[in-house]
């Protein structure tokens, strides 16, 4: 059992450790992993999961983002919420600061998910948390994630051009896994193939990938179907 970022396991020997745990343990509480591009549906997903998860287990499940992890990083780097946008400016200009943030998520990441279970969400979730629980990861085409973007009135990209929103998605995500490939030394098709379910949500309604991802809960948990 363990992570799949091999940058990680000297934190994760750490970790085990000091919660006196190890390698071969089973965690005190199920854990969930959610990963994939950006606004491929792992928030939406990652909420279902939690009212499903809910009604099976005695402890109300809490889902932890990467973005929390960050913001958490941040403030303890001298950043508030006023700051937040000299925060990444900061990490865009700096690759070993942002190098450096990324470890401390990951470890954070980690280590609340073996002390305390629960769902957790981000790019690099499924690969953090590994076989210490579920691995799910969402792939949806740049086109698609497009028309949700310019769809949603919170989104930063509401009514904006179609065809640029696409050509920025592709170029982005092609920039950040080239990024976090090259600083984990590892391959996405690689870490992807190791995770448990992969949904395309671009296929499936949002009730549909809930329905792929509870069954997937229900196997690998063993709970009793009602």
């Amino acid at each position: 059992m363990g992570t799949w970022l091999k940058k990680l396991i000297p934190h994760e020997k750490h970790i085990l450790k000091e919660l006196q745990l190890s390698e071969d343990a089973k965690t005190p509480n199920p854990i969930i992993a959610i990963g994939g591009l950006s606004g491929t549906g792992k928030d939406t997903l990652a909420a279902n999961i939690k009212t499903f998860m809910d009604e099976y287990f005695d402890n109300e499940f809490e889902i932890m983002s990467a973005g929390r992890f960050i913001r958490e990083f941040a403030s303890g780097k001298g950043y508030d919420e006023v700051d937040m946008d000299h925060f990444v400016t900061t990490i865009q200009d700096s690759t070993e600061f942002r190098e450096k943030m990324d470890l401390v998520v990951d470890h954070s990441i980690l280590k609340t998910a073996l002390e305390k279970g629960g769902i957790f969400v981000g790019r690099m979730a499924p690969f953090t948390i590994g076989d210490w629980g579920l691995t799910i990861y969402l792939k949806c085409e740049p086109t698609v994630v497009a028309k949700r973007l310019i769809s949603d009135p919170k989104r930063a990209e509401w009514g904006k051009n179609y065809q640029q929103i696409v050509e920025k998605i592709i170029t982005r995500d092609a920039a950040d896994m080239k990024r976090l490939s090259e600083f984990y030394e590892t391959s996405f098709d690689h870490l992807i193939k190791k995770v448990d379910l992969v949904i395309d949500t671009g296929t499936f309604s949002v009730n549909g990938a809930l329905d792929i991802a509870k069954s997937a809960i229900i196997d690998y948990f063993n709970i009793k179907k009602r």
